[in-house]
C-alpha cells in the first residue's frame, strides 16, 4: 500500500475556504487555479507546474483489440455502433461518430494482474484510428465532461492513497502537475467520476 503524499495537509480549497487534510483539492499550494469556458485550464493563473503529457491506449494494444485480440478478460470485444454522443474511443480520445462501429471490451491499463491493477469495460473504435498526440492538451473525451476522477498510482502501478479527488474538468492539468510533484506519484489515471471508467494517463514530462 502506498502512502499518500506529504504535500497534502493544509491546502486550502479554492471554492469554500476550508483545509482538506487529505490533501489536493481545488487550490494547491499558492498557486490560484481559475476555470474557462472551455474546460482547459487558465494558464496565466499556474506557475511552477511540472510539465505534464497526456497519454492515451497504446497503439500497439488498440491494433491487437481491432484485429480480434482477447480483452482483459479472454473474451473477445464486442462489436456496436456508436450513437455519436456517449462513445469515448481511448486510442484516438474522440467521440467515435454516430453509426461507425466500435468495440466494447475489458481492459487494464497496467503492466500485469495485481490486486491494484483494475480491470473495467471501455471503448475503441473497431477501425484503426489515429494515436492521441501526448501533450498537455485535455482531449475531447475529457473535456466534454464536468468533472472527472483523478488518482495518482506509484511506480509499482499502486494507488497512492489520498490522492485520488473528483476536480472540475477545468482544473485537472494544473491539479495533476500538482499531484505528480510528489515523490510517491509516478503517474495518474483519468477516470470518470461517475462510473470510474478508466479514460487516460497522465504522466509527467
Amino acid at each position: 500500500m502506498a502512502a499518500g503524499c506529504p504535500l497534502g495537509p493544509g491546502v486550502k480549497h479554492a471554492r469554500n475556504g476550508w483545509n482538506d487534510i487529505r490533501g489536493f483539492d481545488i487550490l494547491l499550494k499558492n498557486h490560484v487555479i481559475t476555470e474557462s469556458d472551455n474546460n482547459q485550464p487558465d494558464r496565466r493563473k499556474v506557475q511552477n507546474m511540472h510539465s505534464i503529457h497526456v497519454v492515451a491506449m497504446p497503439t500497439a494494444t488498440a491494433r491487437s483489440f481491432q484485429n480480434g485480440g482477447a480483452d482483459a478478460n479472454g473474451q473477445l470485444p464486442e462489436r456496436q455502433l456508436s450513437d455519436g454522443e456517449g462513445v469515448p474511443c481511448r486510442h484516438c480520445l474522440q467521440i467515435v461518430a454516430k453509426d461507425e462501429p466500435y468495440l466494447i471490451l475489458a481492459y487494464r491499463p497496467f503492466p500485469e494482474p495485481q490486486p491494484y491493477a483494475e480491470t473495467g469495460p471501455i471503448f475503441l473504435h473497431a477501425e484503426p484510428c489515429e494515436h492521441y498526440a501526448e501533450t498537455a492538451t485535455l482531449p475531447p473525451i475529457v473535456v466534454k465532461c464536468k468533472e472527472m476522477l483523478i488518482r495518482g498510482y506509484s511506480e509499482q502501478n499502486r494507488i497512492v492513497y489520498g490522492t485520488g479527488q473528483v476536480v472540475p474538468t477545468s482544473q485537472i492539468v494544473t491539479t495533476a502537475a500538482e499531484l505528480l510533484r510528489c515523490p510517491d506519484v509516478a503517474y495518474i489515471h483519468v477516470r470518470s467520476a461517475s462510473n470510474n471508467c478508466y479514460q487516460c494517463r497522465i504522466d509527467s514530462v
